[in-house]
Parts: structure tokens; sequence; C-alpha cells
């Protein structure tokens, strides 16, 4: 699956808003959110494709630069689609659901649904 990803620079913290009705989506880097393991500890379906090692391996190693779309709602993790953008002289510049990993599903919780993350 490929994604245009937003020209923008990602936020250093992420911070969930206790009440919201409307759920909130923003992109993040893994990497420059200091506690982003513990983050994904929240959700019962993280696994460690999901994890700020597994994306370090993927920078690291291939230059890809992560964008991962999240919800956090009262410092919890709601919502997560782990994007990696990859730059490749033959497809171009794309965002890949995290390449060379064998399964890492979208993370959703109770009542955030696949289509609601591709509405943003």
């Amino acid at each position: 699956m490929s994604l245009l990803l937003p020209q923008l620079e990602l936020e250093n913290e992420v911070n969930g808003s206790a009440g919201e009705t409307e759920v909130a989506f923003q992109w993040i880097n893994p990497l420059q959110h200091g506690n982003w393991d513990d983050l994904l500890k929240t959700h019962p379906d993280s696994t460690a494709f999901h994890s700020a090692g597994w994306t370090r391996v993927l920078t690291e190693s291939y230059g890809f630069r992560p964008f991962f779309l999240v919800s956090i709602e009262n410092d919890r993790l709601q919502g997560l689609l782990p994007v990696m953008e990859v730059n490749s002289w033959l497809t171009g510049k794309r965002g890949v659901g995290l390449p060379f990993t064998d399964e890492c599903a979208p993370l959703l919780s109770k009542g955030i649904s696949l289509e609601s993350l591709f509405s943003r």
C-alpha cells in the first residue's frame, strides 16, 4: 500500500485531549517521541514492529523516514497507522506501511475504524 505523505515537520510531542467526542489524529515521528514505547504498551495489540527500536532499524539501515498517524486520548494509544517514507529512483517518493516487516497491522481501539484513518 502506498500513500502520499504530508509535507510537514513532525511534532516532537503528542498530547491527547480528555473528553473529546471526535477522534483526533496527527502525524508523529516515534523516534522524536521520548516515551513512544511506553505509550505503545497501552494498546493491547501492539507488537515489536510498532516500536521505536524497529523504526530505528528501518531508518538507520535504509534511510526511510517515519510518519506514524496516531490518536492518543488520556495518555493511551487509541489508533496507529505506521508508515515509512520511501524514496526510490524506480518508484519515487511514497508512504509504505512498514517495509521489511512480517506483519504490522494498524492499531485500532474500540470505536475507531480503518476508514477514519484514511479520511484525514
